[in-house]
């Protein structure tokens, strides 16, 4: 199992599609990736927790991250076919 943690807010979407299939390298066949973050939607406006902390985020780092909202694209970067 593979934990990433409140990582992907950071990167933008190019770079965490990068990331994501630098991490499947690694991974043995049969492994698990879990992704955790403050996940909004598209429009960064909900949940509003999240919104809040994208923020915060703003704030203290100069950038709220590009997160991939696209399933199709998280699953390509990390499904073995």
């Amino acid at each position: 199992m593979v934990l990433i943690a409140n990582v992907m807010h950071l990167l933008s979407a190019e770079r965490n599609l990068m990331f994501l299939r630098l991490t499947r390298q690694c991974v043995p066949d049969g492994g698990r990736l879990l992704l955790a973050d403050f996940w909004t939607d598209a429009t960064h406006t909900q949940p509003a927790f999240a919104a809040l902390i994208a923020g915060e985020f703003l704030v203290g780092t100069g950038t709220t991250g590009e997160v991939i909202h696209e399933a199709a694209l998280i699953n390509e970067a990390t499904v073995r076919k």
